[in-house]
């Protein structure tokens, strides 16, 4: 049995792990909207859902942080336990869980949605937007579909954790009528959980395989390869969050739910308390650092449109004017012998080439957006 010292020193630790990265996530956001601008480039409609992503995992943190420092208090006040005013800081305890739970399960459902169309971008960099297939309609159409099912299940969760907090007691007597109801609440509760959770984590898994799908068609352009390393180890990162979530919930919890509601389950406090805030929130802290950096670089960034700003010459296209294989010379002129003098041949000029010199790319912009460029110039020749 946990003492009440036990349980606070395992609670602050949770409280610093969870409120440690509100700030800091709050800063990227606020960066990110200034500097990580879409611009009307296809390739960059990930960066968009990042950015409606991160507030969603701040606000969930920041409640966190308030359950976690609402659930302390209720420890320390050992005292009155049982109070109608400790019972009512305990429903306001799990309320505040609540939401920070399905904010959480909002933003990692618009992670999917973002690293589907990262994905996207990369491919209209290499490959340019012109050329797509209608494979990537098809995959925001599925990320969309599957996105909208998890909200449904993650507003199901909601309203079934509000309705039971509101109607149920921290703590129940053996003979309190209403104990068999409360059960039944609970193991509802811990199983649409349990179900929610592992859905979260089965749609990771395919953004891992989707990540190195790309990595593998960009390995040859050096930039892309670097912006690609990061998506891969930000989808790395979240499917082993999220792993280790699953996995603690199905040993603890789903193996035998009824039983863990009405015996009780003991579970270390170290895994309640630390465990899963390192996992859950670090794990994602660093993950969303990544995606921030992908989404900030300029010049050497995820687009597909070279923008006004990074004052790059444009490449020029020369028109050809002769026909190939064929090099004019100059003429040379007819020297007039005086008699009796042996006439002297007239140094000879090597022959101008008269082909069109063209500008060669410039070697500072990556290949990707040479190839933006290039296909730029080719649409305004064919207007004119």
């Amino acid at each position: 049995m946990s003492t009440i010292d036990e349980l606070i020193s395992y609670g602050s630790g949770e409280i610093v792990l969870a409120g440690l990265w509100v700030v800091p996530l709050s800063v990227l956001w606020f960066i990110s909207l200034c500097v990580a601008r879409r611009k009307r480039d296809p390739a960059r409609t990930g960066i968009a859902w990042l950015k409606a992503a991160y507030p969603f995992f701040i606000l969930s943190l920041f409640l966190w942080t308030i359950a976690g420092g609402l659930r302390l208090w209720y420890w320390l006040d050992d005292y009155s336990w049982g109070s109608s005013f400790m019972e009512n800081l305990n429903r306001a305890t799990r309320h505040v869980s609540g939401v920070s739970s399905f904010l959480r399960n909002i933003g990692d459902i618009l992670l999917f949605i973002t690293f589907v169309e990262l994905a996207i971008g990369f491919m209209i960099c290499l490959k340019g937007n012109a050329e797509q297939s209608s494979a990537p309609k098809t995959g925001r159409i599925i990320i969309l579909v599957w996105s909208f099912i998890l909200f449904v299940i993650s507003i199901a969760y909601l309203g079934v954790s509000q309705d039971n907090t509101s109607k149920t007691k921290s703590s129940y007597s053996s003979r309190d009528p209403d104990l068999p109801w409360a059960l039944q609440q609970w193991v509802m509760l811990n199983r649409l959980y349990g179900a929610l959770l592992i859905l979260l984590w089965l749609t990771s898994l395919p953004m891992v395989v989707l990540s190195s799908v790309v990595m593998h068609r960009v390995r040859a352009n050096y930039q892309l390869k670097r912006l690609a390393s990061l998506f891969l180890v930000a989808t790395i990162l979240n499917a082993l969050r999220l792993t280790i979530l699953t996995a603690i919930d199905i040993h603890y919890y789903l193996t035998d739910v009824e039983g863990a509601v009405y015996y009780g389950v003991d579970v270390p406090l170290a895994v309640t308390f630390i465990v899963q805030p390192f996992f859950n929130h670090v794990f994602l802290f660093v993950l969303l650092v990544l995606l921030f950096v992908l989404a900030v670089r300029k010049r050497n960034g995820l687009w597909s449109q070279p923008q006004p700003e990074w004052n790059y010459p444009s490449v020029v296209y020369v028109p050809q004017q002769y026909a190939v294989g064929v090099v004019p010379v100059q003429a040379v002129p007819v020297q007039q012998v005086q008699p009796g003098t042996q006439p002297y041949p007239p140094q000879q000029q090597p022959p101008q080439q008269a082909y069109p010199q063209q500008q060669q790319p410039n070697t500072a912009l990556p290949a990707y957006l040479q190839y933006a460029q290039q296909q730029q110039q080719q649409q305004q020749q064919q207007q004119n």
